[in-house]
């Protein structure tokens, strides 16, 4: 192994990652730390196990009709929290409340409230018995409507049969909370679909073997893309697909796409509609549910991700098959701690595309996925209502696989080749659905997304059934707008980072600078008070450096680089490829990096913060292929999270790092 040893800055943005976060505000039960109410027996509450072979038959017809897939039984019940029965305990300064829910062989356990709400001081915890996984804490922040019009909430998984419901309130809170349970649903699929149902110690990765991980390289052009792609837990029982998108007012208003049969058929739930029943309290989006690199993780090690709640439905129409959905404030993910790292994509609703691109989506309830395709979208000639108001795409064969879609996959978008939304899954007419096909025979997959151009003023009047109102607030006649990461204006900012391409910046009082700016960057500040630039500033002759004073307004940012999308599909032909490895990850000391040429060259490492901006960037020039090993000090740098970017000539990869 060659060897080198790279010494580099990096600015890391604080995180705590839990296993399955929800919106919270970060702390632990008090009763953890207190022996005799942590030992205290408590009530408990036991459901019977579902009848998995009737399930297993329901399931196989529910893919046959389209119909999203159900990784959990939904046992309907009222559990009403704060009773005498449940408390246990009464101190001088705080009263609990707790339960524990059993659901025997189940897989995972979430939870409906139809009431939920915490007075000011109360904190709501779930937690498994042996309390390694931990979706905490929910306050009065989380309440979503009013001790007058109290509305529901919906949980995120926790996996076992055995799961704690505790809350504590200050002593002397003038109105006790509001808790009921409607919902326990027993996980019966790790979300996934087996091939056997009673196959339990299988655990996610139940999508085609062809499939392609997000993160392979097939999804390196798609980075910012990704990050707007959530699954949607539908009632807290069923699953689809969709993204957050844009609008040309660029407010970073919480609007996602989907597809309206993704809200409900009422053979499985009750209708949701933008006119008649617009409350979705019990549904929930999964943000960063992916694996870090292209290989699947073993069960041992799932990957991560956070939940958000609940949401109302803006506009829909059967005829395009469209939802839009506009997420809850008071539970959304860029008030989570940490936020999620979110991108809010752009789209395009001329009727002329590009040709290529991808599908990103959750097929069969797997981890994150993507799909290529390398003709123009045309209007659609296959077996649905309207097909003029749908486009059609082919898939293609790439160097990791033949990433297809399946149950699951629906809502999700389609990207042409400038990384803009131009529709979102109906589904497939291979009539029924492929199972896995050969990568060699793709003719067979035929999916069909409904078009935003049509969905755009399909309606002659209502909002409530067209897009044009959300998506296009002012009028502005824009026929597609770009994508975007959401700023929130702080307070001061110091810049002390080295800007190599472009950097924007704003702070509602003042900027502190002590940072180099080299020839080719463009660089703008602006600051509510004053700007200062401090020993260390240097702007090399040549670059662009703009500061002014002026008020802060929150808005969106561009990403800052999109690599062009090479329409060509690689071939499928076995060849060496270029591995890069990062370890430990996450690290509290040292970090190594191996990376494998496949031919020598010069290659360039970046370093760039969660929203893209490039903070560093450097080369170095191999004068052979082969395995080189490079390693990194991370001791001096603050716990958090940043992005490595490595590109050379026929390498490109992108990996989050993290330090503990």
């Amino acid at each position: 192994m060659k060897k080198f040893l790279l010494i580099f800055s990096l600015f890391f943005l604080c995180v705590r990652e839990n296993l399955l976060a929800q919106v919270n505000v970060g702390d632990t039960p008090i009763s953890w730390g207190i022996k005799a109410i942590n030992d205290k027996i408590v009530v408990q509450k036991s459901f019977p196990i579902p009848d998995f072979d009737a399930l297993g038959k329901e399931d196989i017809q529910d893919e046959k009709d389209g119909i999203p897939p159900r990784f959990g039984f939904l046992n309907r019940t009222s559990i009403n929290l704060i009773t005498s029965e449940n408390k246990v305990a009464e101190e001088k300064e705080f009263s609990i409340w707790k339960i524990e829910i059993v659901c025997p062989q189940a897989l995972s356990i979430n939870f409906i409230f139809d009431k939920f709400w915490l007075p000011k001081g109360g904190k709501l915890y779930i937690y498994s018995t042996d309390k390694k996984q931990f979706i905490s804490t929910f306050t009065n922040q989380n309440n979503k409507g009013t001790i007058k019009e109290i509305r529901g909430f919906a949980t995120g998984l926790v996996y076992g049969d055995k799961v704690i419901i505790e809350y504590e309130q200050p002593i002397g809170t003038d109105i006790n909370a509001i808790i009921n349970v409607s919902g326990v649903i027993h996980g019966y699929r790790y979300i996934r679909i087996p091939d056997d149902i009673n196959n339990k110690t299988s655990g996610f990765g139940a999508s085609c073997t062809t499939q392609v991980n997000v993160n392979c390289p097939e999804g390196d052009n798609w980075q910012d893309e990704k990050r707007g792609v959530a699954m949607m837990l539908i009632g807290g029982t069923r699953l689809c697909s969709g993204s957050l998108i844009n609008n040309t007012s660029q407010n970073g208003d919480l609007l996602f796409l989907t597809a309206f049969h993704c809200l409900g058929p009422p053979a499985i739930s009750q209708q949701r509609d933008a006119v008649i029943n617009p409350n979705l309290d019990d549904f929930n989006f999964w943000w960063e549910y992916e694996s870090p690199d292209c290989t699947n993780p073993p069960f041992s090690s799932p990957p991560q991700g956070r939940f958000t709640n609940g949401g109302t439905v803006l506009a829909n129409n059967t005829d395009t098959d469209f939802a839009l959905i506009r997420l809850d404030p008071q539970d959304n993910p860029l008030m989570a701690n940490p936020p999620v790292n979110v991108f809010f994509n752009g789209w395009d609703r001329t009727n002329n595309q590009p040709s290529g691109g991808v599908g990103i989506h959750h097929p069969k309830l797997d981890i994150k996925k993507i799909s290529t395709y390398n003709i123009t979208p045309i209007e659609n000639t296959w077996c649905v209502p309207n097909p003029l108001n749908y486009w059609q795409v082919k898939w293609v064969p790439t160097v990791s696989g033949f990433s297809v879609i399946e149950g699951g996959s629906s809502g999700s978008p389609l990207f042409n080749s400038n990384g803009k939304i131009i529709g979102q899954l109906f589904g497939t007419y291979d009539c029924p659905w492929v199972t896995c096909p050969d990568p060699y025979h793709s003719e067979n997959q035929k999916p069909v997304y409904g078009r935003i151009s049509a969905s755009w003023m399909i309606h002659p009047v209502l909002g409530y059934y067209r897009l044009k109102e959300w998506l296009d607030p002012g009028s502005t006649g824009a026929t597609s707008i770009d994508g975007g990461y959401y700023s929130n204006c702080q307070s001061n900012l110091t810049i002390v980072d080295p800007i190599n391409i472009f950097g924007d910046f704003q702070a509602g009082g003042s900027i502190h600078s002590s940072n180099t700016i080299a020839s080719s960057a463009n660089v703008v500040m602006k600051a509510g008070h004053y700007i200062q630039f401090l020993p260390g500033f240097s702007a090399t002759s040549g670059a662009n450096v703009s500061a002014t004073i002026g008020v802060c307004t929150p808005r969106m940012i561009q990403a800052p680089f999109r690599q062009a999308v090479d329409n060509e599909v690689p071939s499928v032909v076995e060849q060496e490829k270029p591995e890069l490895k990062l370890y430990p990850n996450p690290t509290s000391g040292n970090l190594n990096i191996e990376i494998k040429l496949v031919e020598a060259g010069e290659v360039t490492f970046r370093l760039l913060n969660l929203v893209g901006d490039e903070i560093r960037q450097w080369k170095t020039q191999f004068s052979d292929k082969g395995n080189y090993s490079l390693e990194t000090s991370l001791i001096p740098y603050p716990p958090g999270v940043y992005w490595i970017s490595v590109s050379g000539k026929n390498l490109h990869f992108n990996r989050k790092i993290v330090k503990n």
